[in-house]
Order: C-alpha cells, then sequence, then structure tokens
C-alpha cells in the first residue's frame, strides 16, 4: 500500500478494493522443435501474461494505491 505521509501511521489507514481490472498482454515468442511423424519440425510459441490490477481507496485520507499482479503466462502452443 501507499507509504504514510509525515505524521501518518499505515493503522490510520481505511484500504479498501476500490475496482479490480484484468488486461492480457503479448510478451513475446520463441521457436520450438517437435516431432511428427518422424520429421522434426519447428514452430512458434507467442506468449501473453494475464495481469490484474487493484486499486484501493483510503476514505480517511482520500488516498488511492494500486498493486499488480501476474496472474497466468499463457503460451500460444503446448510443449514440453
Amino acid at each position: 500500500m501507499a507509504k504514510p505521509v509525515e505524521n501518518e501511521t499505515e493503522e490510520q489507514h481505511n484500504w479498501v478494493e476500490y475496482s479490480i481490472h484484468y488486461k492480457t498482454v503479448e510478451a513475446g515468442s520463441h521457436e520450438y522443435t517437435y516431432w511428427k511423424n518422424f520429421i522434426e519440425r519447428t514452430s512458434t510459441c507467442h506468449i501473453s501474461h494475464r495481469l490484474k490490477s487493484v486499486v484501493y481507496y483510503c476514505d480517511v485520507h482520500d488516498h488511492t494505491d494500486s498493486k499488480i499482479y501476474l496472474e497466468e503466462t499463457i503460451h500460444s502452443n503446448e510443449h514440453g
């Protein structure tokens, strides 16, 4: 959470979840090889991250704070 302003302590805040948003962002790609019908093949796996952002509000001081969490890493293809 937000750092206390001078003469405030963390206990004086009344943090409440104000809003939650999810967003998926592209994070890159990589090549991988696999075998199919005795032939080695190459494919591209696209990677994206699902992010969760949470906004908190303190009604005592009229402050806001936010945190971003990595919810999931998504690969476009299943590979080992």
